[in-house]
């Protein structure tokens, strides 16, 4: 197609739901998980391989021999796409090490949520992670950075359009060809992975920022409001 007729629009958020919690409320919230004493890494998704979960819970076990107050909580959605399945799948070519490190740290959630509580999810962690080798879009990196939650996930991929390094510390990835049909997708490099997730335990400087720059950054743009517009705009030329 030519150039002049592509169009790209992104996809939004909900600014009513999806934005920096009270401190305050935010601190209520997290002694009601029991979590108001960790660090908690946060990940949303089907929890597929391709989701880079399996990665996730070597580096977790790895980070927490150093620290060990970390915390994994895991949103995945039973009903649509087996993630409990495919979680257990993976969590069977863990090390007993591996698995006894990371058991007594990791929450999963299966169960449908509202909009409000996946919010209040975001509003509570301390840190998103995506290392996934391919994506669409992946909203909840946005969702999270509207809730002033930074993020650890795959660069060269579409989160790279809508986010900066301000708030979200990007992993080291190489294309790889698809077999079966044309296109790439991202092999994240597993130890810069590791050397983030330490990052970000330790870094409380760039995670302070991080919680301002994110919503600085998306709301002016990505609200669904002015999404929408821009749609209009495209389909009336």
């Amino acid at each position: 197609a030519p150039e002049h007729r592509v169009h790209v629009v992104p996809h939004g958020f909900d600014e009513q739901i999806f934005h920096p919690p009270d401190p305050d409320q935010r601190s209520c919230w997290r002694k009601e998980a029991d979590i108001d004493n960790a660090f908690v890494f946060l990940a949303v998704g089907t929890m597929y391989e391709y989701k880079g979960i399996l990665e996730l819970m070597r580096g977790l076990a790895v980070v927490a021999q150093k620290h060990p107050h970390v915390r994994l909580i895991m949103k995945g959605i039973d009903s649509a796409y087996k993630s409990k399945q495919c979680l257990s799948d993976m969590i069977q070519q863990l090390t007993t090490e591996e698995w006894a490190m990371i058991q007594p740290r990791m929450q999963y959630i299966g169960q449908m949520l509202p909009p409000s509580q996946i919010a209040r999810l975001y509003q509570t962690a301390d840190i998103l992670m995506a290392p996934s080798s391919g994506e669409g879009f992946n909203l909840p990196v946005l969702e999270a950075s509207a809730c002033g939650l930074p993020t650890i996930c795959t660069g060269g991929g579409p989160t790279d359009e809508f986010t900066d390094k301000t708030f979200v510390m990007r992993i080291d990835s190489t294309p790889e060809p698809l077999e079966k049909i044309p296109g790439f997708r991202l092999q994240p490099r597993y130890d810069h992975l590791v050397e983030l997730m330490f990052k970000a335990v330790e870094d409380e400087v760039y995670i302070r920022g991080a919680r301002d720059a994110g919503p600085a950054h998306v709301a002016p743009i990505y609200t669904w409001e002015r999404v929408v517009n821009q749609l209009v705009r495209v389909l009336r030329g």
